[in-house]
C-alpha cells in the first residue's frame, strides 16, 4: 500500500505527462518523453529493366514509358519501378528489414502492374542486379535496380487501372517501336543514352547494360544539351 500512498509529485513521468501542460515541463526538467514518431511506411525505391533480344538481328531493346505529370520527374522516359514499403521488407515474426528481398518483390509487382508482364518463379530468382545511379531520393543504399532478359519481345498489355496515372498515354509516340499498349515502347539502349529526356536515375544502369554488351567500361554519358 506504500506505493499507492506516495505523493502526487512522485508519480511516474509517463502518467504525469498524460496531463495537458506537463509535457512542456517534462522537457524542461529532462524527463524521458514518450515518442510519437512512427517509422516511415516508405523506405526506398526500385527499378526493373526489361531487355529483349531481337530474334532477327540480335539487337538489344529496352521497355520504357514516359512518366506522367502526376508523378515526380514528370515527362521523363523511364523503366518500370516504384516505392518500396517497409512491410514488404519484413520477414514473418521479425522486425528485421531485408531490403534486397523487399525491393525485388516490389519490382516484380510494379512490372506487372505497369506493363502486364508477369514473371515466373525462375525469372524472379534469376533477376540480375544493376548498378544504382547517383542521388536516388532515399539514397543509393535504399534503391535497387534489377534486370530481366527475354529472347524476343514479350506481350505488353499495359498498365492496370490503378497505375494509369503514373504513365503518359502516347508519351512514347515516334520513339523506338510501339510495344502495343499505347504507353510503352521498345527502344535501343544506345538511343536512350543519347536522349536528354531520359530520367537521370536510369542512365547508369542503362550505360552498364551497353558496356556489358560491348565488353568494355562505359561511363553514363551526360544528356545532350538543349539548344
Amino acid at each position: 500500500e506504500a506505493s499507492r500512498a506516495r505523493p502526487r509529485h512522485l508519480h511516474s513521468a509517463a502518467s504525469t505527462l498524460a496531463v495537458p501542460g506537463w509535457r512542456r515541463l517534462g522537457r524542461l526538467v529532462g524527463w524521458p518523453m514518450p515518442s510519437r514518431k512512427k517509422p516511415s511506411k516508405y523506405i526506398g525505391s526500385c527499378g526493373i529493366y526489361v531487355l529483349a533480344t531481337s530474334p532477327e538481328d540480335g539487337s538489344l531493346w529496352l521497355l520504357v514509358h514516359r512518366r506522367s505529370r502526376q508523378v515526380s520527374e514528370k515527362n521523363t522516359i523511364a523503366s518500370p519501378g516504384g516505392i518500396v514499403i517497409r512491410d514488404v521488407c519484413l520477414s514473418e515474426g521479425s522486425q528485421d528489414l531485408d531490403f534486397d528481398s523487399g525491393a525485388r518483390r516490389t519490382a516484380v509487382q510494379e512490372l506487372f502492374e505497369e506493363t502486364g508482364i508477369e514473371l515466373d518463379e525462375s525469372q524472379v530468382e534469376g533477376l540480375e542486379a544493376l548498378p544504382v545511379g547517383d542521388d536516388p531520393y532515399w539514397g543509393p543504399q535504399w534503391h535497387r535496380n534489377f534486370c530481366v532478359r527475354f529472347d524476343g519481345f514479350p506481350v505488353v498489355s499495359g498498365p492496370e487501372k490503378e497505375s494509369l496515372h503514373e504513365v503518359a498515354k502516347g508519351g512514347m509516340d515516334g520513339i523506338g517501336v510501339d510495344a502495343g499498349d499505347g504507353f510503352h515502347a521498345w527502344v535501343q539502349a544506345e538511343e536512350l543514352l543519347q536522349r536528354s529526356d531520359l530520367m537521370k536515375g536510369c542512365r547508369r544502369p542503362i550505360a552498364h547494360i551497353v558496356a556489358e554488351r560491348l565488353g568494355d567500361e562505359l561511363e553514363a554519358p551526360e544528356p545532350p544539351r538543349k539548344r
